[in-house]
């Protein structure tokens, strides 16, 4: 027979090991870093939602994941998490979802997100913007 105290421990062994999980790490093939994950609840930004939306091409998501404003080296994280989802969409679907929808300074932050995220992404061999998503970097640069 089990003691209570047994139960008791085991069931706060569970509540601590699920408590540890960030939930998301990978949303399809895009890995979400804990310390983007940790930096969106502190902000209380559902980023992974919006990322799983984003990835089945719902346009408002696509609009809200890019308009994010993530700086310092969390930064990184999130352009690398946007150049997977040009990677997975395609610049087509990427493009049009955010066609009349940024200003100038937003079209800034993305070109930064996507210049760190080619920079901090192992995967990629080809480092360069617009050979890597010339119709992207055309959108944005205009």
């Amino acid at each position: 027979m089990i003691s209570i105290k047994k139960i008791i421990t085991l069931s706060l062994l569970l509540l601590i090991f699920t408590s540890c999980q960030n939930g998301c790490n990978k949303v399809k093939e895009i890995e979400v870093s804990s310390l983007l994950i940790n930096y969106s609840k502190d902000k209380n930004i559902n980023y992974c939602n919006i990322l799983s939306s984003a990835i089945k091409g719902n346009d408002k998501s696509i609009i809200k994941l890019v308009k994010l404003e993530i700086f310092d080296a969390v930064g990184y994280d999130h352009g690398n998490v946007i150049i997977d989802l040009i990677t997975y969409i395609g610049e087509d679907k990427f493009i049009n979802s955010l066609r009349n929808k940024l200003n100038d300074k937003e079209k800034g932050l993305l070109i930064g997100y996507l210049k760190v995220g080619i920079e901090y992404n192992d995967k990629l061999t080809q480092k360069k913007l617009d050979l890597l998503f010339p119709k992207v970097y055309d959108f944005i640069s205009k």
